[in-house]
């Protein structure tokens, strides 16, 4: 019914007994359905008030992606980032043609907060700064599907990035991190949507060596944790 129109964003389900009777579906199937439905951020449950249809935007119902990311084993986030080496270049390209000057001046606030951080050895704050670096990015491209997938498949990889960070950070890594998110801004500044991607190409092929040198290294997650540790 949501899918062919019938119910929108917004609407609430008709009672249980009728839908139950409308689909020729028992109640206890019904409630298994509803249940399925609001995990993947298509329904949501009002206290008092019965079941709505969401706004059904992707940020809700790629939510499920970004869970499943986060349960992936730790020997293929190194695949995860291989992944984001195919999606992440093309939207910074996009963005370099797309960006506006107030978006861009939010993109400037966020290198500059990145690179305080990293002068103050603040690992949670550059984590931070990083990821809305990023998300300034991919959301000035005006498709809220790749923004929402990006922020899905980034978030996944969050955790790794705070403990590269701490494992390596020392001056010249932090100069070298700040050096790469601006490489990338100056590029989107000069509106260069080829250098604007193999800025953000070579910035997550770094990352990706890293991690994918590590993962070998440790051999299980065990070790991996005992590692990071």
């Amino acid at each position: 019914m949501i899918e062919q129109g019938k119910l929108g964003p917004g609407e609430r389900l008709p009672r249980e007994s009728d839908l139950a009777a409308q689909l020729g579906l028992s109640r206890s199937s019904l409630r298994e359905a509803i249940r399925a439905l609001t995990v993947v951020g298509a329904l949501e449950a009002r206290q008092g008030a019965g079941t709505y249809v969401t706004s059904l935007s992707p940020q809700l119902l790629l939510q499920s992606i970004r869970m499943a990311t986060q349960l992936l084993p730790t020997e293929m986030a190194g695949d995860l980032f291989e992944v984001r080496r195919i999606l992440e270049p093309r939207i910074t390209a996009m963005a370099a043609a797309r960006m506006t000057s107030d978006e861009l001046e939010t993109l400037d606030a966020d290198l500059g907060r990145i690179a305080a951080a990293a002068e103050h050895g603040d690992v949670e704050e550059l984590t931070v700064a990083d990821s809305e670096f990023h998300a300034t990015i991919a959301r000035s491209v005006g498709n809220p599907f790749l923004s929402a997938l990006q922020d899905s498949l980034a978030l996944s990889t969050l955790r790794t990035t705070i403990w590269r960070l701490r494992i390596e950070a020392g001056p010249e890594s932090l100069r070298r991190l700040v050096s790469a998110h601006e490489r990338i801004r100056n590029a989107i500044s000069a509106r260069d949507p080829g250098l604007a991607g193999a800025a953000s190409e070579a910035h997550l092929a770094n990352a990706e060596a890293w991690l994918r040198t590590a993962v070998r290294e440790c051999g299980s997650s065990d070790e991996w944790a005992a590692w990071l540790e």
